[in-house]
């Protein structure tokens, strides 16, 4: 390998990386890797799965550090690809006992960022309301209103989207894509949907008047201790029905 060097050392060689823990000296000859300890493979990200290569060739230990307290993660083999989850630590501290020296290394937590989420509609929204005519809301039972798709440093796949307690009552949340992460809105289909209607709404719709159907959901992330759910408001409205003029 390149980047690996093996050096003889005559006497008092002291191997440090990353200062941290005292040092072991020694007065021989000896032949020492000098490499990278660790790399990490992936982001290393709170509250998320991490993975890193110990690059050398002796055993290690795995600490996680969370306001100075120190606790233990794991043991890991030489040359072992390391897997473990990150949880709430601030540092992740690599110790290695070599017979002749102490090997350190710190590897800093990044915080876990809130996800994000873009929405793209079937039709124009203004002020929370995606407006249909008296007429057109029958042709939307069963068909797409939105998609979701979601943004997250660590998984996007960990979000959940619900309909909310209203919402349940007129709409459905298909996730359609699992890569990309998109889910899917749709209303209800016409029996469903019917069935679902107060007899107060009915008979407002049977007389042409205006209705707001709740079509709003809730995006939640529940790995991350402290994350609040995102409530994404939206309504259908029916404009009411136009009397024709006669004549």
């Amino acid at each position: 390998m390149n980047h690996v060097k093996r050096i003889a050392s005559v006497c008092c060689l002291i191997l440090s990386v990353n200062a941290g823990l005292t040092n072991k000296s020694f007065c021989q000859t000896e032949e020492i890797i000098l490499v990278k300890p660790v790399t990490p493979i992936t982001s290393v990200i709170k509250y998320s799965t991490a993975i890193v290569k110990n690059n050398l060739p002796y055993d290690g230990t795995l600490n996680g550090y969370l306001n100075d307290n120190k606790t233990f993660i794991k043991d890991f083999k030489a040359l072992e690809t390391v897997v473990f989850e990150t949880n709430g630590y601030d540092s992740l501290h690599f110790f290695f006992d070599l017979p002749t020296s102490y090997v350190n290394k710190f590897i800093p937590v990044d915080n876990n960022e809130p996800f994000g989420f873009t929405i793209s509609p079937v039709m124009q929204v203004s002020n929370f309301n995606m407006e249909v005519n008296n007429s057109d809301l029958k042709n939307l039972a069963g068909e797409k209103l939105y998609e979701i798709r979601i943004l997250d440093d660590v998984d996007a796949n960990r979000i959940e989207i619900t309909p909310n307690s209203e919402s349940s009552k007129y709409i459905e949340v298909w996730k359609i894509d699992s890569v990309d992460v998109i889910y899917q809105v749709r209303l209800k289909n016409k029996e469903q949907f019917v069935a679902n209607l107060s007899e107060d709404y009915k008979k407002k719709w049977s007389k042409g008047g205006e209705l707001k159907f709740d079509i709003g959901v809730i995006l939640s992330e529940n790995q991350v201790p402290g994350s609040e759910p995102v409530d994404y408001i939206l309504y259908l409205k029916k404009n009411k029905k136009i009397k024709k003029s006669s004549s």
